[in-house]
């Protein structure tokens, strides 16, 4: 059986976390602070900086990532079923949560909607969904990425959190109506 989230144990060990993740840029800053930025008309390969790493550092991400996967992963199921948190929240979670692991591995999370390519009434082709981790990232423009989605994080944590004093509706059942078979044109 899955382990229950408890949020205030959640929104601690994502607090750890983020210490944790503060003390790793500062380490790779330092080891770091010899490589250059990549010009913007460059193309550079998606591990320019995580490449130059100290194997120790490195390590120290591949730990840190898997505590983050493995809090996010408790925080989702917690989510789906908070009354207070929505669909958005999920998906807010999810890329925050890759946008997180990629800041960890010195890269940018990109993702991008279908889009429709069209000329006036013709539609000519649509370009997919998708994402990528292609760009690298500095250790301090990953930092902020980090800070910036576990803050998000902590306010999908808040409404987990207050969700947990909601109980059924007053004059609503406690269980949803269920379909009977054969009924539906009776």
């Amino acid at each position: 059986m899955p382990e229950m989230l408890e949020p205030e144990t959640s929104a601690a060990s994502l607090d750890a976390l983020q210490a944790d993740a503060e003390t790793y840029f500062d380490r790779a800053e330092a080891a770091l602070g010899h490589i250059p930025q990549p010009e913007r008309w460059e193309t550079p390969e998606r591990d320019h900086f995580w490449s130059e790493l100290p194997p120790e550092i490195s390590e120290d991400a591949s730990r840190l990532t898997e505590r983050l996967l493995t809090l996010a992963g408790r925080i989702a199921d917690a989510v789906r079923n908070s009354p207070l948190a929505s669909e958005a929240d999920q998906r807010d979670l999810m890329t925050g949560t890759k946008a997180m692991r990629a800041a960890l591995l010195l890269r940018e999370f990109h993702s991008w909607s279908t889009e429709v390519i069209n000329d006036e009434d013709r539609i000519l082709g649509v370009h997919p969904a998708g994402q990528s981790e292609d760009t690298p990232s500095s250790p301090q423009t990953a930092r902020r990425v980090f800070a910036n989605w576990t803050g998000k994080i902590r306010g999908i944590l808040d409404l987990v959190t207050a969700s947990r004093g909601l109980g059924p509706i007053r004059g609503e059942a406690s269980t949803p109506a269920r379909y009977r078979p054969g009924t539906a044109f009776k």
